[in-house]
């Protein structure tokens, strides 16, 4: 994992532009995006084809978004859950400086609900191992936790991707990368016209139908290895 100065970024060989939607579709960009924790399906899948990925710590802290909560599926449907935070700075916060609050056991109740809602998944307990330690560790920094997840999540779907964390604030990304900041958010963002949300079997489909837009941990605990592909076609590769 590296940090990123926007200078040391070559030129895109396949185009100039700095907006996720071009009709021309960049493989070998870096993609600029702010923290999520259990980040959306849609944001893997818009990622996916991108070697590098830098996530914005000197943007001010932007409320309801995926920065610090997550869908998932439980036995009674669609669950949200958020990671407290310690109230310092309010709104002029950056988020690479915003703090993690253990106040209350919050680490063990969204183990709780992650195993109450994909315990009987096909993939659960294939990746339980790797997956339980990191709701065991105490990150200091939203941003470092939610780094150390993506990670898991990259590995799973076997996607060498190099991580790393913007090293000042830029309204505009330097020529070679591409902008997915607040592209994926819960109301809002920016559609993607090559984007089409795919549908696959889930642990309560039959009680609830088919929930969209949940956490890719939804994806990968239904799909396992085959999460690579349903997101490959949901962005039409």
């Amino acid at each position: 994992m590296s940090n990123f100065a926007p200078e040391q970024v070559p030129e895109a060989p396949l185009s100039n532009t700095t907006t996720e939607d071009s009709p021309t579709r960049a493989v070998l960009h870096t993609a600029v995006i702010e923290t999520q924790y259990l980040p959306p399906l849609e944001t893997f899948a818009r990622l996916l084809a991108y070697p590098r990925v830098r996530f914005e710590a000197h943007e001010h802290w932007v409320k309801r978004s995926y920065r610090n909560r997550t869908h998932v599926a439980g036995p009674s449907g669609l669950l949200v859950m958020s990671i407290p935070l310690v109230r310092r700075g309010g709104d002029r916060r950056l988020s690479g400086q915003v703090r993690i609050s253990y106040a209350q056991p919050w680490l063990r109740e969204h183990w709780n609900t992650l195993v109450a809602g994909y315990r009987r998944s096909p993939f659960f307990e294939y990746y339980e191992d790797r997956f339980e330690p990191l709701f065991n560790a105490e990150y200091e920094r939203l941003i470092d936790r939610n780094t150390a997840l993506f990670q898991f999540f990259a590995e799973a779907l076997e996607w060498s991707v190099d991580l790393g964390q913007t090293e000042y604030w830029d309204a505009r990304v330097p020529m070679g990368c591409v902008d997915f900041r607040n592209a994926v958010m819960p109301a809002g963002g920016r559609p993607d016209p090559f984007y089409r949300a795919p549908e696959y079997g889930q642990v309560f489909g039959a009680r609830h139908s088919f929930l969209p837009g949940l956490s890719i941990a939804d994806l990968l605990f239904n799909e396992g290895p085959a999460s690579r592909e349903v997101l490959l076609k949901a962005i039409g590769y």
